[in-house]
């Protein structure tokens, strides 16, 4: 692979004007009317694998925010700098979010290359590395942005909300303890991600391709590095 000289300004190339589509409607099933621009000829998938644990279960707050930021850095098969090299090369990014029961983890991706990055995700469900230096820093921004949000009225008001809601000893209303999460390691973060998963069972998988219903659902395999949708 080339990389570019990073020493040397890149071209600067005329980009031209932006020309759009006519859009296209259709109705989905439930009757919603959905206008729709195509953005190119190019086709794009969206991977979501759905993990179980969510707040709800997560061992200390911010526990599971921090092991949906490691999935996509690296696995014990692929070490990070060459699974983000690949998912990079193929044009893929990725994206995490942490929900009341459940952990997220998307990949978007060309459907050209998507039989390439279907076992990178195996890896990053079943067997993530948790890298002691990368967890070191993305604890260190998890802390940092919790010793922030006490100082933010909106994130006050939020868990004095939720305190209301569930009440202050519910894993809903409690915050991340900046100096707390800090002393977590990578062996409790692997611990706590793997205590959630019944490798005897498949995780589900959705590829989304666009939003008009056709919406294919497979499963993903710990076992024999197998894939399928």
């Amino acid at each position: 692979m080339n990389q570019p000289d990073r020493n040397s300004r890149p071209e600067i190339h005329d980009i031209g004007s932006l020309v759009l589509e006519d859009a296209k409607t259709e109705t989905l099933p439930n009757g919603i009317t959905l206008h729709i621009v195509e953005g190119g000829a190019s086709s794009l998938c969206r991977l979501g694998i759905l993990l179980p644990g969510g707040i709800m279960e997560q061992p200390a707050p911010g526990i599971f925010r921090a092991v949906a930021s490691l999935l996509p850095e690296g696995s014990e098969e692929t070490p990070g700098n060459l699974m983000s090299e690949s998912l990079e090369t193929k044009g893929a990014w990725t994206g995490s979010s942490v929900t009341t029961h459940h952990t997220l983890v998307n990949i978007y991706c060309l459907d050209t290359v998507f039989n390439d990055i279907l076992p990178l995700a195996r890896q990053m469900a079943f067997s993530p590395g948790f890298d002691p230096d990368l967890t070191a820093r993305t604890l260190r921004q998890i802390s940092s942005q919790a010793l922030l949000d006490r100082h933010k009225v909106m994130a006050n008001a939020s868990r004095a909300l939720m305190q209301r809601l569930y009440g202050k000893t519910s894993p809903m209303a409690m915050s991340i303890d900046p100096e707390e999460i800090l002393k977590t390691t990578s062996g409790k973060l692997r611990e706590a991600h793997l205590s959630r998963l019944d490798l005897s069972k498949t995780l589900p998988v959705r590829l989304c391709q666009r939003a008009d219903g056709r919406r294919p659902q497979g499963r993903v395999w710990h076992n024999q590095h197998r894939c399928q949708l």
